[in-house]
């Protein structure tokens, strides 16, 4: 499974990869992904309220029709938005209904059922946002941790804040430079990709008290992470600079960040779910546990799955090389432009 949405997503990880480099705030959608693959391994325990469904032929009537709507996301609507659906990562949402169709065939409609709330969140944190809603978004949620890192920047470092900008907080240290806290809260570790942790780790509950147990331990490993680093930057700033201040606050922080809240929801998770137990009993000593395969032929599924996956890659990779080649040859002609503009002004003011 991971590997077939490797290979169906390999037209648009390129350009999730560049935004998180840039911290753009669209760089949460690369988090999301990630968040979203983690909650799905979360939700493989049988449930006692799963439909007693032990046919293929069922198996195969509830997936393929999502198979059949993950390559239409990937070739109907291109064909009428083509700059605007790729640009929007638009296309990300064929992941979660591969995903579902996946399961149905692979491992059965029970499977599927287990996952129905965690794939419904995942599909929604990945609904494409504009550039400027995204922004206004990111802006909103990182003013108590800018307020907080001015703050910290001018009573641990004794600095001067220069610049609040929406979304951001530049303080000047002396002579030695500016530091800018905001570019590593719209990162892949920034305070969109936190709310799609949160809310993708509380779908992976059975209940809403169960939601909420959840998303309270995943909010507050988030916060604790992004706060640590605006406290970190501050002190490597006060003693280092401005240089070591950006650089626990640039984009290889960003992951440092993110490997840190995996890492902590992973173990939260796990101790949740009680990894190694079956609703907490163990077997009993000296009894053979008798394992049989969850669904029977599950290799007509994988070369079906393997198929599928191989043709919205084509549809993936030759949208996205079409819309980043638009991108730059829009982005050229933007320079280009100005440059003119600063030629007619020199001349004119000869």
């Amino acid at each position: 499974m991971a590997a077939a949405a490797a290979l169906t997503l390999s037209g648009c990880l390129p350009r999730l990869w560049e935004a998180a480099v840039a911290r753009d705030p669209s760089a949460y959608r690369l988090t999301a992904l990630l968040a979203g693959a983690l909650a799905l391994l979360a939700r493989t325990r049988r449930a006692a309220d799963e439909p007693d469904i032990h046919d293929r032929q069922v198996d195969y009537l509830v997936g393929l029709p999502l198979l059949v709507l993950a390559a239409g996301v990937l070739s109907v609507p291109p064909a009428r938005y083509h700059g605007p659906f790729w640009l929007a990562h638009a296309d990300l949402l064929a992941l979660p209904l591969l995903a579902a169709g996946a399961i149905a065939v692979v491992f059965g409609t029970r499977a599927l059922w287990r996952q129905r709330l965690t794939l419904t969140a995942w599909l929604g944190v990945l609904v494409p946002l504009t550039a400027p809603a995204a922004r206004n978004a990111a802006d909103v949620l990182a003013a108590p941790a800018l307020a907080l890192a001015r703050l910290a920047g001018t009573g641990l470092g004794g600095w001067h804040a220069v610049a609040s900008p929406p979304g951001d907080a530049v303080l000047r240290a002396g002579s030695g430079g500016e530091i800018a806290y905001g570019a590593a809260l719209r990162g892949v570790a920034g305070v969109l990709a936190a709310a799609a942790i949160v809310i993708v780790f509380a779908a992976t509950a059975t209940s809403g008290r169960g939601a909420l147990r959840r998303a309270v331990p995943a909010a507050a490993v988030c916060a604790a992470a992004i706060v640590g680093r605006i406290l970190l930057a501050s002190l490597v700033g006060a003693a280092a600079g401005p240089g070591g201040a950006n650089a626990v606050l640039g984009w290889v922080g960003d992951l440092v960040t993110l490997g840190v809240i995996a890492i902590a929801g992973t173990a939260i998770g796990l101790r949740q779910v009680g990894v190694g137990t079956a609703g907490g009993r163990a077997p009993a000593a000296g009894r053979r546990v008798r394992r049989r395969p969850p669904v029977p032929r599950a290799r007509l599924a994988l070369a079906v799955l393997a198929l599928v996956c191989a043709g919205l890659a084509v549809l993936d990779i030759t949208g996205n090389r079409a819309a980043a080649r638009s991108d730059a040859a829009q982005s050229d002609a933007t320079r280009s432009g100005v440059v003119r503009s600063d030629a007619v002004r020199s001349g004119a003011a000869r």
